[in-house]
């Protein structure tokens, strides 16, 4: 199932591949796609929820730029907006303290609080497809 995920976000490693079939966004065949292009589509259209956490999370940096830096950099959001978005993602998820938490690093955050911040972090730009890796 997780190479299901893979393969529809186009995060294979490179010793696989899709040998036949199609995978398909909105009628268009991703894998008939200039790859960054597809990056590209894929990147403002869609989000994981990694299955581990703990992983998942860049141990050497706060939350907040793991969760602003994509609505930064692939979206073109200003830094105040991600920010702003980060903070009301964290609400809506009921997480309590968002600037606590948006300031602290993942292992200073219980396993429950991290799995919350991944899902919140994929929801946050609103993509039209996430794929869960069984959270």
């Amino acid at each position: 199932k997780s190479m299901i995920g893979k393969a529809v976000l186009g995060i294979l490693p490179r010793s696989a591949q899709v040998v036949s079939g199609t995978i398909e966004m909105d009628g268009v065949d991703l894998l008939s796609m200039d790859p960054r292009r597809r990056r590209a589509l894929i990147g403002r259209q869609a989000a994981l929820i990694p299955q581990d956490p703990l992983t998942a999370l860049n141990p050497s940096r706060r939350i907040r730029p793991q969760i602003t830096d994509r609505l930064v950099d692939i979206l073109g959001w200003d830094r105040a907006r991600a920010n702003t978005r980060a903070e009301e993602i964290l609400h809506e998820v009921h997480i309590a303290a968002p600037e606590r938490v948006l300031g602290s690093y993942p292992h200073e955050l219980s396993g429950g609080m991290r799995q919350r911040i991944l899902i919140a972090s994929a929801f946050a730009a609103e993509p039209r497809l996430i794929v869960a890796d069984e959270p």
